[in-house]
């Protein structure tokens, strides 16, 4: 379409506009050079289903304002992602009859000083180019959360797009009945490129954080598409049966490679683990390396440090440590339980501790650590009992009891050994 009206004097305007706005909030002037890397990329444009990085949707019209809105509602600068609002003369006044819908999508605009101005959630995820013009990148419904960390499959799908030899790829979360939910990536190589899944997440490792990394890669000839050209997440076939790269199983050579190989398959779910794998590379992070570690203690006994799993990360590696220890003599666990340390004497701050104490040295004011949650209750509030019932919470966790005190130049924990829930209470009127 842009070499025919080009060939005819004339210009292909790309136009992005969401129902909820005017026709068109957002344009961008299509070139032929577009054209040429999407019809490289096998014509499916876009990291969402095809090889492009990211589609281009250009610069916002005159009577349009547009943010781009990172993590705690915050404007994000040049070249971060975020999701889409649009405010101005474009947006709607809402859905019909759909008030609860209209509010969630419909929000105050904070960022403009207008007075009853508002803005709409587009739920579409963007950046800005280097340019000054907005890539789009997928939706925001494809940011999901993993092992506590909000993770962006669009820009992993993105990143995944740029190493060599990918032509397309498809990034998805799959939620593993024993591991927990795992970044699923499948990828389609370019024509005669090898593309492994240790080339891959090598490549990743050093531009994405551990926890995006995805922790299977699977091979396919092309990406599954619905009967309109976009991608068939659904259709995407299971990783268990396609992983890559691990080739026959070898077998144990002694009891611990055997013991050690029977960790690894509980703890990842897998039913056989050859003795040469990667224990993270099978899908395996650092939660899942704690537990490997837990039942190294209960089955054979002695006490792994959990930097060793990742030093040696295959069974036989893993294994041979064991050994080395047991040889040694002095890993095995103490016979007697774990005494409880007296609360009389100056506690040490934990590892975690010690940072949350340096950060607040730093900035005293800062709320960044602070959890609010606002609860609406109903019928008569019994401000003696709702004390009580905080008081008996505080009184069976000593964390809620114990504060930060510098003595000789050291911080250390103080747990008050009883301490009295006082409410600060504010009427607001009926």
């Amino acid at each position: 379409l842009v070499r025919w009206g080009q060939g005819r004097g004339a210009e292909v305007v790309n136009h992005y506009g969401p129902t909820e706005c005017t026709v068109g909030v957002v344009t961008h002037r299509v070139g032929v050079e577009e054209v040429e890397a999407s019809s490289q990329d096998g014509g499916q444009g876009g990291s969402h289903g095809g090889g492009q990085t990211t589609i281009a949707i250009g610069r916002l019209l005159g009577n349009v304002r547009g943010y781009v809105v990172s993590g705690g509602e915050q404007v994000a600068g040049p070249g971060m992602v975020g999701e889409l609002y649009i405010g101005g003369a474009a947006v709607g006044r809402g859905y019909v009859s759909e008030a609860a819908e209209t509010a969630s999508r419909f929000v105050p605009d904070a960022y403009s000083g207008e007075a009853g101005a508002r803005l709409y959630r587009t739920g579409d995820v963007v950046k800005y180019s280097a340019a000054g013009e907005l890539e789009y990148l997928g939706r925001s419904d494809q940011q999901v959360k993993v092992r506590g960390y909000r993770v962006e499959l669009g820009e992993i799908e993105a990143a995944v797009n740029e190493e060599a030899g990918v032509r397309q790829s498809a990034v998805v979360v799959r939620d593993e009945a024993v591991s927990g939910p795992q970044v699923v990536c499948y990828v389609v190589g370019e024509d005669g490129a090898e593309v492994s899944g240790k080339q891959l997440r090598e490549g990743l490792s050093r531009r994405l954080p551990e926890y995006m990394v995805p922790a299977v890669f699977v091979k396919l000839g092309e990406l599954p598409l619905t009967a309109n050209g976009k991608l068939d997440r659904k259709a995407l076939p299971a990783p268990m049966a396609e992983r890559d790269g691990e080739g026959e199983a070898a077998a144990a050579e002694n009891v611990i490679e055997e013991l050690v190989g029977g960790i690894f398959s509980e703890v990842l779910g897998q039913a056989e683990v050859s003795v040469e794998a990667n224990f993270f590379e099978l899908g395996g992070h650092s939660l899942l390396a704690t537990q490997v570690i837990s039942r190294l203690r209960e089955v054979l006994g002695v006490e792994v440090p959990l930097r060793v799993l990742f030093e040696e990360p295959t069974v036989r590696g893993l294994a041979a440590a064991v050994q080395q220890q047991q040889q040694q003599g002095g890993s095995r666990l103490p016979a007697g339980p774990i005494e409880r340390v007296s609360r009389e004497s100056e506690l040490p701050l934990s590892f975690a501790q010690q940072r949350l104490w340096f950060i607040h040295q730093l900035e005293p004011a800062s709320a960044a650590y602070n959890v609010p949650r606002a609860v609406r209750l109903t019928g008569e509030l019994k401000i003696g009992a709702f004390e009580q019932s905080l008081g008996e919470i505080e009184r069976r966790h000593e964390v809620l009891r114990t504060r930060f005190e510098l003595r000789q130049q050291q911080a250390v924990q103080v747990i008050e050994a009883e301490a009295r829930v006082r409410l600060r209470l504010w009427e607001l009127g009926q």
